[in-house]
């Protein structure tokens, strides 16, 4: 739907100034506090001074939101009023394409985003976040 792709298009708005916050020339490191809202019971927000912590809070974001849509587009639709509901090849294929596209931001999150991110943060980071669960779920969207 077009929330998922306005969604999508203020992320990666937001992900290019993010970014561009990362450059050394700039020294924005421990300047901002990014604080991220947990929506799950007991679940508390979280709240990091590192502009890489909310490079990967924003990369997972995409991940999860490209898992969602390819979800979305696996729910079986009555073309027909047959009463039998399919889901279309073509919806099949760009689901697949999202599966690793998803994949491939989790990926990206654990091999070039998590190595800028000091030890002593990595520590407190979300459990959503952790190179386990992130490599995990990676591994299922392939699956």
């Amino acid at each position: 739907g077009s929330a998922i792709a306005e969604l999508r298009r203020a992320l990666n708005e937001y992900l290019s100034i993010i970014i561009g916050l990362t450059k050394k020339e700039y020294d924005f490191e421990g300047l901002i506090e990014f604080k991220w809202k947990n929506f799950e019971v007991g679940k508390q927000d979280s709240s990091i001074a590192n502009v890489w912590f909310e490079v990967l809070s924003c990369v997972h974001f995409m991940a999860m939101l490209t898992l969602s849509e390819a979800d979305s587009l696996m729910i079986p639709k009555d073309h027909s009023d047959s009463g039998f509901r399919v889901v279309s090849s073509d919806n099949k294929r760009e689901a697949i394409d999202l599966l690793i596209k998803a994949s491939g931001y989790l990926e990206f999150c654990v091999r070039q985003i998590l190595p800028q991110i000091p030890s002593e943060i990595k520590k407190i980071l979300p459990h959503d976040l952790q190179e386990g669960v992130l490599e995990a779920i990676a591994i299922q969207a392939l699956g």
